[in-house]
């Protein structure tokens, strides 16, 4: 981070911050923790900025920059009234200060209750693992495909284009799923479905 801006730097850091006070959520000691976490990116970014803009020492950057480094530390221009007047008027570019620098900052541990039954989603990944693992389980994936079939998109792309330049004619996504052997026994079905109905007009 040595040669990205002041402005850059502090929003990465404000983002792994964020990480870490969604990561501690339900933890008792969340505060503590995260402020931290805080005091040390704080204490490493004062040491960087010092070494970057030649400030000797940490106290010099926070002294120039603020608590949360947020005036700019180039130049020394944080400390200028001009700077503060050009950044209430909106000329500058403003840099986010870092986050949580404070415990009271921190936000409160989440104490909400899980709902009934309820798994993490690593928990639910390792047993549907577990179950696909278990032979009798496989047997029965097995026999469901060597009964139904298994069409591929790219299979049914392939004979719908086959079909197309075959006949120049679209052909039904269902005949194509069920395959000609069933295209027939629906089209028999429906003819002794209309020869029974002409029947029963008849009587």
């Amino acid at each position: 981070m040595f040669h990205a801006t002041q402005a850059h730097t502090n929003a990465q850091m404000n983002k792994l911050l964020s990480t870490m006070v969604e990561w501690f959520r339900y933890a008792d000691n969340r505060k503590k923790i995260v402020n931290f976490f805080s005091y040390i990116i704080r204490g490493s970014l004062a040491k960087l900025y010092a070494a970057k803009y030649k400030l000797r020492s940490r106290a010099k950057a926070y002294k120039i920059g603020s608590r949360t480094l947020s005036r700019p530390l180039k130049e020394k221009k944080g400390q200028s009234p001009e700077y503060h007047n050009l950044l209430r008027m909106g000329l500058v570019e403003s840099i986010d200060g870092l986050m949580y620098t404070r415990m009271s900052l921190v936000p409160e541990t989440d104490y909400t209750l899980f709902p009934m039954a309820w798994r993490p989603d690593h928990e639910k990944a390792l047993l549907e693992y577990i179950k696909l693992s278990d032979r009798k389980t496989l047997e029965e994936q097995q026999n469901y495909l060597k009964e139904q079939g298994l069409v591929s998109p790219q299979d049914y792309i392939s004979m719908l284009v086959w079909n197309y330049k075959r006949n120049a004619v679209p052909v039904d996504q269902r005949s194509l799923l069920l395959g000609p052997g069933k295209e027939k026994d629906d089209e028999r079905n429906e003819s002794s479905d209309d020869e029974e109905g002409v029947h029963g007009a008849e009587i």
